[in-house]
């Protein structure tokens, strides 16, 4: 009796394993825009901006094409996309530049920041490119807008608690 109990709590654990695999791997290679609004006083008119995050050299298809098609038809006033661009210091930023060239069909200026995997050959490569790099210690940068005065400026998280792959679309309403 307790071989048969211990088989079946074994095989109970490993297909848990399995879903929570599966999960992370939809998780991890999967395009979800999420919208967070933000009422912000002062602005003329509501604000979009898109953040995507710590996407580690993901491709979403060839030329980022996922991504492509999740932002059809949309347009935002800005596109931030946080470190870590690259998953190793010694990888090509290929899928960065490829996540740039899309964002820049939806957004007049694509702010970036460094993460910790991100090389300085990583940042030129996406300033090169047309990205408007932000570094920590670097005055805030206004966002070109009719709206009213946003800046961007670098933030610390040093608990690492604002950590995400998903696309965010954030729209600073007017309240």
């Amino acid at each position: 009796m307790r071989k048969s109990t211990t088989t079946a709590l074994s095989l109970i654990i490993v297909i848990a394993l399995c879903a929570v695999g599966v999960i992370a791997w939809h998780d991890t290679f999967t395009v979800a825009i999420t919208t967070v609004e933000v009422p912000v006083p002062g602005l003329t008119r509501d604000v979009r901006i898109l953040h995507a995050s710590d996407l580690h050299g993901v491709t979403f298809g060839h030329a980022q094409s996922a991504i492509a098609a999740k932002l059809q038809g949309q347009r935002f006033d800005a596109a931030v996309i946080n470190g870590d661009h690259i998953p190793t210091v010694n990888a090509e930023p290929t899928p960065v530049l490829e996540l740039l060239a899309v964002l820049q069909d939806h957004a007049p200026v694509v702010f970036v920041t460094r993460g910790n995997h991100d090389t300085s050959a990583v940042l030129d490569a996406l300033a090169e490119h047309g990205a408007v790099i932000v570094e920590r210690g670097d005055d805030a940068v206004p966002l070109p807008t009719d709206a009213g005065r946003i800046v961007v400026t670098p933030a610390i998280d040093p608990e690492r608690r604002l950590r995400t792959r998903n696309l965010r679309s954030h729209s600073a309403t007017t309240p």
